[in-house]
Order: C-alpha cells, then sequence, then structure tokens
C-alpha cells in the first residue's frame, strides 16, 4: 500500500506541476485514477471513491485532450460507479 500511495501523490504532484489545457492532463488524471481505483479495491473507502471518480470525471471532460483518452476515463469511471455505487445515477457524467 505504501507504493500505492507513493504513486498517488506522485501523479498529485505531476499534475501540479502540468498546465490545465495541455493535452497530455487527461492521461495524467487517467492514471491517478487507475491508481485511486486500485486504493479503492484495497480499502473500499468513500473517501477513495469520490476522488477516483472525481480524477476520470476531470479526464474526461478536457476537450483540448485525445479522445480516445476521455472516453477511456468516461468508461472507466461509469463502470466504477456502476460497480461501488449503483444508486448514483450515470446521467452524473453529462455533467462534465
Amino acid at each position: 500500500m505504501d507504493d500505492l500511495n507513493l504513486a498517488i501523490e506522485a501523479s498529485y504532484g505531476a499534475l501540479q506541476l502540468i498546465q490545465a489545457d495541455d493535452p497530455r492532463r487527461t492521461a495524467f488524471l487517467h492514471v491517478l485514477g487507475k491508481a485511486l481505483e486500485q486504493k479503492l479495491e484495497q480499502t473500499g473507502a468513500l473517501e477513495d471513491l469520490e476522488k477516483c471518480v472525481d480524477a476520470y470525471k476531470e479526464s474526461a471532460s478536457l476537450p483540448q485532450c485525445l479522445a480516445r483518452m476521455r472516453i477511456a476515463s468516461a468508461r472507466q469511471g461509469a463502470n466504477l460507479v456502476r460497480r461501488h455505487d449503483p444508486a448514483r445515477p450515470l446521467i452524473y457524467w453529462r455533467s462534465a
């Protein structure tokens, strides 16, 4: 778990260094989402679910980034919500 926490911290650090309009930002967010998802699978904590959903949602909402990365993030986030919070409406993703 220590390595996973270090990876998450590094991802947050990288996001602070990259500009908001950088086309690579969606990839950084997607990697963060994957790391947070792994942590969620280990902890089951609601806080980890929310952080993970936020990362995927932001990644999916960046229009300057590659469409395939945005689509992958949207799918990953929607699947995560469906597995861990099935009562949450998936229309949630349309607000991005």
